[in-house]
Parts: structure tokens; C-alpha cells; sequence
């Protein structure tokens, strides 16, 4: 759970990093930035790669992340919708 879990954070980095990076085209930042894209990119596939390795089971749709982190816990899905009490509160 914890290779699924970096997984998923290395992918999100490395997509902040990528409008870090759109947002600092043309200033004084864009070369930080670039390197910080960069680093985020390399966490990702090296996460990838560890998850390959290690034969975790991942969803065939975009973005291909680990099952565990990808999909709503059953639980979730068999419990009944909270009742409403008058006034539109949780009972």
C-alpha cells in the first residue's frame, strides 16, 4: 500500500511541477522551475518502475496507478445514503 501510495504522489508532483513550470515561463524562475519538473518527472517513472517491479496490480486506464489508490474501497460503495433531517442536516 505504501509503493501504491508513492506512486500516486510521485505522479501528482510531477504534475504540479509541470504548471509550476507553465507558470514560470519568461521569468527569472523558469530554470528553478525546469529542474523542479525535471526531478518530479524522474520520482515518477523511478515510482513506476518500483510498482513494475514489485508486480502491483495497476488500473488499465489513464494515469495507470496503482488498483489500491485508484479505486473506491467497497465499504463505500454498500452503505446506505446518510438520511436527511429536516432542514437538510445529516441525522
Amino acid at each position: 500500500a505504501r509503493l501504491s501510495a508513492l506512486a500516486a504522489h510521485a505522479y501528482y508532483l510531477w504534475g504540479e511541477a509541470k504548471f509550476l513550470l507553465y507558470i514560470a515561463r519568461g521569468s527569472e524562475a523558469e530554470h528553478a522551475a525546469m529542474n523542479v519538473e525535471h526531478f518530479a518527472r524522474a520520482a515518477n517513472l523511478a515510482a513506476r518502475q518500483v510498482i513494475q517491479d514489485s508486480h502491483i496490480p495497476t488500473s488499465r486506464s489513464s494515469p495507470n496507478l496503482p488498483i489500491d489508490v485508484s479505486s473506491v474501497p467497497v465499504c463505500l460503495t454498500l452503505r446506505e445514503p446518510p438520511r436527511l433531517a429536516e432542514g437538510g442536516r445529516s441525522v
